[in-house]
């Protein structure tokens, strides 16, 4: 197999990531584009045999955080989502609204754990291969990824009115939900 043709089956998986990195359609191609201009300009660095998803996985975040220091913002904001015109289809209210909170359950995530969760769930990375791209052993990818699915799932499960339902093991006091948040890092 050519090297474009491996490149080009990679290009789908690249393009999630990286929309999901800067929630931009415009600014996820041009962060793809210069992840594969960057890659074809290093192949001779890259060892045959290894996994190439991770290798392009790694450049595309490490343009993302050039990217972002560069410009020196923030991450894109909320609204951003809304103005995607990419969608091939059209949300209703309830599915953006959805969307809206499980991108800000995501933001209140920890970096660490944030990072190897999108991998994961985005990008459809193994613990092994993001082991690779950040350079940590995948017992660390493991846990990092067990306390983000559980932050997340802790994240969207708090009712978002004031008055807050009662959850198995708080009694009055509310300790059982105190020791959980303590044990996650909130």
């Amino acid at each position: 197999m050519r090297y474009d043709d491996r490149f080009a089956v990679e290009v789908p998986q690249l393009r999630r990531y990286a929309r999901f990195l800067t929630r931009d359609v415009s600014a996820a191609e041009d962060l793809m584009q210069d992840c594969l201009v960057q890659g074809v300009s290093k192949l001779h660095l890259w060892k045959e045999g290894s996994n190439l998803r991770a290798w392009l996985s790694t450049i595309l975040y490490h343009e993302y955080v050039n990217q972002v220091r560069r410009s020196a913002r923030e991450r894109a904001i909320l609204g951003e989502l809304e103005r995607e015109s990419d969608s091939s289809y059209t949300a209703n209210q309830e599915t953006r609204i959805e969307l809206l909170d499980l991108s800000r359950a995501i933001d209140r995530i920890p970096a660490p754990q944030r990072e190897v969760l999108l991998q994961a769930g985005i990008a459809g990375l193994r613990t092994i291969e993001i082991a690779e791209i950040f350079g940590i052993p995948e017992t660390t990818v493991r846990t990092r990824l067990f306390r983000g699915r559980a932050r997340l799932h802790l994240e969207l499960e708090e009712p978002k009115s004031p008055r807050r339902k009662r959850q198995r093991g708080s009694k009055r006091s509310g300790r059982g939900v105190d020791i959980r948040r303590r044990q996650l890092g909130r």
